[in-house]
């Protein structure tokens, strides 16, 4: 047990170690724990000065780094956190980003709404991916499926091919 323990303890450590190494990554954690206001559930528990510190560390993913749109979110998030408190259930079963723009089609006056920065960002934010895998893993495919000879092939069939593949579909799904 205590062998256990010990290698279990040197792991806990490393973890720590990697995640505080460097600024690139304390800042990518941050981003990730940042993220987690977009879920009306964790949004309706959250304070303004929370809030405040959790959309400046949105800004550490370039689509978001404009000053004007955390002023945005930070300045309507008090209307935001109001429609995230009438949420009852828990977040496994909200469709966070379907929420996020029901709430702004159904209670925006109009497109300059500052609710409307919630779902343009949310959607923004759902597109991070955490690692290269799926990317690595597309560049794969293409690899494996166009050689040499298939170079001069229009993009549009190796489009396909790609999404069909990643998608684990074939073609003849589509035929019938």
């Amino acid at each position: 047990m205590r062998h256990v323990r010990n290698d279990l303890m040197r792991a806990i450590k490393y973890f720590f170690c990697r995640l505080d190494g460097d600024e690139k990554t304390r800042k990518l954690v941050n981003f990730y724990r940042a993220a987690r206001i977009f879920d009306p559930c964790y949004a309706k528990t959250v304070g303004t000065g929370m809030a405040k510190n959790l959309i400046n560390d949105l800004e550490q993913f370039r689509p978001i780094e404009d000053k004007r749109l955390s002023k945005t979110l930070l300045r309507s998030f008090a209307r935001f956190k109001n429609k995230a408190i009438s949420i009852d259930n828990n977040s496994d079963s909200v469709n966070i980003l379907q929420w996020h723009y029901d709430i702004c089609r159904f209670t925006c006056e109009s497109d300059t709404d500052d609710l409307w920065a919630w779902y343009e960002t949310c959607k923004l934010v759902v597109l991070v991916v955490p690692s290269s895998g799926a990317l690595e893993r597309v560049f794969s495919l293409l690899k494996e499926y166009w050689g040499i000879q298939q170079t001069h092939s229009l993009s549009d069939n190796i489009m396909l091919s790609l999404y069909l593949s990643y998608n684990k579909r074939h073609v003849r799904d589509f035929i019938e």
